[in-house]
């Protein structure tokens, strides 16, 4: 089985690449060639691939974290982010790849409506621990 984070990761990269990158090095004024972004996150240089969406810090892959940050916040570049002063949920911001992965969860919860006891089953069947928190939580 693959890992939660791991696919969430390659999914995020994936959609990442549907993006203007054009749009990106300019609303940002990044550092760019024919195959890499050149930006700083976390105080540290990164480089993204252009072609595979891999992102790198000192030669090293980045962790999730820092890869699916880099990729929401750069992916806005198209819709001219700006602070608003106002909180909202991540869905509310649309078109970056938080959003993208929290409308695709929601239509595929869908499923699950009413089928609670079904679904800790499953859970349970591979060797999950049922936790206080949720609606189901393993």
């Amino acid at each position: 089985m693959a890992d939660n984070y791991e696919s969430l990761y390659t999914q995020s990269r994936e959609h990442f690449l549907t993006f203007d990158q054009e749009e990106m090095i300019r609303w940002y004024r990044l550092r760019s060639d024919e195959n890499s972004i050149y930006f700083h996150i976390l105080g540290r240089e990164a480089v993204l691939d252009r072609k595979s969406g891999d992102m790198t810090m000192d030669g090293e892959r980045v962790d999730f974290n820092t890869a699916c940050a880099a990729y929401d916040i750069l992916s806005r570049a198209a819709r001219r982010p700006v602070l608003s002063g106002k909180w909202v949920g991540i869905v509310a911001l649309g078109g970056n790849t938080a959003s993208y992965h929290a409308e695709k969860l929601d239509r595929s919860l869908a499923a699950l409506e009413g089928r609670r006891e079904e679904l800790c089953a499953l859970c349970r069947s591979w060797g999950g621990t049922e936790m206080p928190q949720g609606d189901v939580s393993f």
